[in-house]
């Protein structure tokens, strides 16, 4: 049995890099496999749901940016003492180097870095830390093309396709009427969004697009699902837009699938994107997504995803006030046979994992 450990270098949160682990870790024969995980703060009683039948045990470190120097050593610690086979790091930059070389330091042969996005936040240091970043592993994983090439460069590096159970996703006419009754929505049209309250994300841009709306006298909703940084500044913002009876901010659950089929347009608009996941769970629901022009295509399953710039707000409203948002659910099952027939289901996932650790030293 080979032992694994996986960690996440920006924390176990509700974001696609956990919902990429959670299926991971549960498609893996943990009878090949032994999976632990390491988080660096807290994990909400969400995540640990979407964890507790996969077979794997969760550590908790000191926080990997406040608390780097603790989070170092203790990290160093699990790797010496439980002598794994496996190292496989996710995240989006070369600041995952911190993770190699300590697995370097404890004489593990197999270190997989795994690149989830096709930018950073902190630039400067990616590109400091790049050149001995590309001495420090052994494999080399992306999420996508875009996110391979904007990391790893001409250097070789293997695909690893973010997959979903896409059939646990199908539009459903009760939730949907369920939820719109709980959250007191009638026929008004309601956008959705799902990923972490960041710059990334850009949920700035929807309160603009909302509040233009609502001047527009469109009967309206905006969903988001969230948590994050700057969701506080957010909900602060509702009300310096005066939008705030029109914006819902929706707690972290596993309940996913009954909000997607809840909403009528999938609105995406991140400032830099590798793949984006929600956009994948958006598409197997059967929602009209648009997405900014960041976005990878390679999310782009159904080829029907409406790419528009962030600079043109108008060109986003035009475009969502023209959807035809009829023949939801047979919307829905085309779209999951496009997801299953292009292997964007998550069992195809772990075998190319599996594949992956198998032919590890």
């Amino acid at each position: 049995m080979k032992k694994i450990l996986m960690i996440n270098t920006v924390g176990y949160g509700q974001n696609g890099i956990v919902s990429v682990c959670a299926n991971l870790c549960e498609g893996l024969d943990f009878h090949k496999y032994k999976v632990d995980l390491v988080s660096f703060y807290d994990i909400d009683e969400q995540i640990f749901k979407k964890f507790e039948n996969t077979h794997t045990k969760l550590y908790v470190l000191p926080h990997r940016k406040t608390e780097l120097k603790s989070y170092l050593v203790q990290l160093y610690k699990m790797m010496k003492v439980n002598h794994y086979d496996i190292v496989h790091v996710h995240g989006n930059s070369s600041t995952m180097i911190i993770e190699s070389i300590l697995a370097r330091l404890c004489h593990i042969k197999n270190i997989v870095v795994h690149c989830h996005n096709n930018n950073t936040s902190h630039a400067f240091l990616n590109s400091c830390l790049k050149p001995f970043f590309k001495l420090s592993y052994t494999d080399a994983v992306a999420c996508s093309h875009l996110a391979g090439q904007w990391l790893f460069g001409k250097s070789h590096y293997s695909i690893i396709k973010n997959g979903i159970h896409s059939h646990d996703f199908i539009f459903d006419t009760s939730a949907r009427m369920e939820i719109r009754k709980k959250l007191n929505i009638t026929d008004e049209l309601v956008l959705g969004h799902v990923g972490l309250f960041n710059q990334q994300k850009n949920q700035e841009f929807l309160l603009k697009l909302i509040k233009q709306l609502v001047q527009k006298d469109i009967s309206c909703r905006l969903l988001l699902l969230g948590d994050g940084e700057l969701k506080e500044q957010l909900m602060k913002l509702t009300y310096e837009f005066n939008i705030q009876d029109y914006v819902i901010f929706l707690e972290n659950t596993n309940d996913i699938p009954q909000f997607l089929s809840a909403m009528d347009v999938f609105v995406f608009p991140s400032k830099w994107e590798g793949f984006g996941l929600a956009i994948l769970e958006a598409q197997a629901n059967g929602l009209p997504c648009l997405v900014s022009n960041f976005v990878s295509d390679d999310v782009n399953i159904t080829k029907d995803l409406i790419y528009i710039s962030l600079d043109d707000l108008d060109l986003w409203i035009e475009k969502i006030l023209s959807l035809d948002l009829s023949l939801r659910y047979q919307q829905s099952l085309g779209n999951i046979k496009k997801i299953r027939e292009a292997n964007y289901d998550f069992e195809n996932i772990v075998q190319d994992l599996e594949d992956l650790y198998s032919h590890s030293r």
